[in-house]
C-alpha cells in the first residue's frame, strides 16, 4: 500500500509540472508576443488551480506553499504588478 501511496504522490507532482511549465510557456510566448489560441493562457491557469485544489488535501507541502513560491518567482497566476525582465528560457 505504501508503495502505490508514493507512486501517486509522484505521478501528482510530475503532472502538476507538466502543468506549470505549459502555463508558463503561454505566459512567455504572449509576452514575446507570438500569437496564442484564444484563452489557451487561462484554460492552463484553470486547470492547475484545479489540480492543486484536487491534490492539497492530500499532499502536505504543498497549497499555500506553490502558491507562494510562484507567486515569489513571479510565474502566472500570481505574477507581481511591477514589470520584470523575463529570465532566458534558452536550453529549456
Amino acid at each position: 500500500m505504501e508503495t502505490v501511496q508514493r507512486l501517486e504522490f509522484l505521478r501528482d507532482g510530475l503532472r502538476h509540472l507538466r502543468l506549470v511549465r505549459d502555463m508558463i510557456a503561454l505566459a512567455y510566448s504572449r509576452e514575446a508576443g507570438n500569437a496564442i489560441p484564444e484563452g489557451a493562457l487561462e484554460d492552463a491557469i484553470r486547470a492547475l488551480v484545479r489540480l492543486q485544489a484536487d491534490v492539497t488535501p492530500r499532499h502536505v507541502v504543498w497549497g499555500h506553499v506553490v502558491n507562494r513560491t510562484l507567486e515569489r518567482r513571479g510565474i502566472r497566476p500570481f505574477r507581481r504588478s511591477k514589470k520584470r525582465k523575463l529570465p532566458s528560457l534558452d536550453g529549456m
